[in-house]
């Protein structure tokens, strides 16, 4: 698979966001076009502004979510930051299954996104998604066992 540029990934951020605001049948639109939220800027000026601002590896998110896209109300993010952000506003997505983690057999922790239990655990996040999905009781070499906490559940009352 191809690796894509820079200049590609902003232009599809920014379609993203364009989706978000104007398409109906984007997921995501009944929290951002459904309230009002447009796009204040043209695909060139952001793709632009991303070229200069962003490095590689972070996000944009909004700093106030009643506002729209513009530059005074965009700010560069991680993907943790963007992600947290979003859980604490609203709240896991639908469908998202919880993540518990053990350690050495012992209750370690219980995490809304592969993500927050990537941090916790300081366990590549790729990682984590490969081993729920094909060795959801195999330890990892640092002792965590990750599983689902559907599945946590199931195997305490066995």
């Amino acid at each position: 698979m191809q690796k894509r540029s820079k200049t590609q990934i902003a232009k599809g951020v920014y379609q993203c966001q364009k989706a978000r605001c104007y398409n109906p049948k984007d997921p995501r639109y009944s929290t951002y076009g459904a309230k009002g939220v447009c796009v204040e800027y043209t695909q060139e000026e952001f793709v632009e502004w991303y070229l200069k601002n962003v490095p590689s590896g972070f996000h944009v998110g909004r700093i106030d979510h009643d506002k729209n896209y513009s530059f005074h109300n965009i700010e560069i993010q991680t993907v943790q930051e963007n992600s947290r952000e979003r859980i604490a506003r609203l709240g896991p997505p639908a469908g998202r299954k919880q993540i518990v983690v053990t350690k050495n057999g012992s209750f370690f922790g219980e995490y809304e996104s592969i993500m927050s239990a990537a941090q916790a655990t300081g366990y590549d996040r790729a990682n984590i998604a490969n081993y729920l999905k094909n060795k959801p009781f195999h330890k990892t070499r640092n002792g965590f066992t990750y599983q689902y906490k559907e599945n946590f559940n199931a195997n305490k009352s066995l």
